[in-house]
């Protein structure tokens, strides 16, 4: 299982366009809240790991196991939303919730 923080990175680059466009550092700082030196950090990770192709100064891009992760996490996010809807939470709720959920929901619970 992949670490909740790489998973939220990939679902933030992936929000951010990177499936198919360069995403810039500075935006995955501020989709995250978090300084722009901790964001580079973990693009070296993910990098290195071929979850991205980064391209220092110029910003990133999610690799085809990046974006198996991402479509995979999007997945798991609105299976989870729409059932926690149909149990009766309203769509915030059930939104934050199954943003919390889908990190460490097994596949066999989607």
């Amino acid at each position: 299982m992949i670490q909740k923080t790489i998973e939220e990175y990939i679902e933030c680059i992936y929000e951010l366009g990177g499936a198919e466009n360069l995403v810039h550092t500075s935006d995955i700082a501020e989709c995250m809240s978090i300084a722009p030196a901790s964001v580079t950090e973990m693009l070296q990770k993910l990098g290195n790991e071929d979850y991205i192709s980064y391209k220092r100064y110029r910003g990133v891009v999610l690799t085809k196991k990046g974006l198996r992760i991402a479509e995979e996490l999007q997945h798991r996010h609105t299976a989870l939303r729409d059932f926690l809807i149909a149990l009766g939470l309203d769509k915030d709720t059930a939104d934050k919730d199954a943003c919390t959920i889908e990190h460490v929901a097994t596949p066999d619970t989607i």
